[in-house]
């Protein structure tokens, strides 16, 4: 169980019409592989965009990191994304989502403390059944 209030996915619109401006959601989770979460780098990125897709199709604004760095291994070292990462969520995002294997990744636990520094609610994603990956 998570210390985190659970979210599922079906219900992202609660989003919509909270704030003027709009709230935009961080999509958070590992990118990539990992044996503890069992997924491909891959399967990571084809699970975090189904999520910006319900997002998208659910009229809620987001920011995927998985998206922006994509199949951009070698240009940049990893530490520049994450670095640009955390930039955008402190700047620009109002809520973190958490993707199943988040507790594997040093790197969501990284925008979590950040999240958690600047006071913006964390939710962990569930029910992604119908979330294409």
């Amino acid at each position: 169980m998570s210390m985190y209030e659970e979210l599922d996915v079906a219900y992202l619109g609660i989003f919509n019409g909270v704030k003027d401006p709009p709230v935009v959601v961080y999509i958070a989770g590992p990118y990539r592989q990992n044996a503890n979460v069992g997924r491909t780098e891959l399967e990571n990125v084809r699970l975090a965009e189904g999520v910006a897709i319900a997002c998208a199709r659910a009229n809620v604004l987001f920011f995927c990191p998985h998206l922006n760095s994509a199949h951009q291994s070698g240009v940049a070292p990893a530490e520049f994304y994450l670095r640009l990462d955390l930039e955008i969520l402190r700047r620009s995002c109002d809520v973190v989502l958490l993707l199943p294997g988040w507790q594997h990744s040093k790197g969501t636990l990284g925008e979590i403390r950040l999240a958690t520094e600047q006071r913006k609610p964390v939710y962990e994603l569930t029910g992604l059944n119908g979330v294409a990956t």
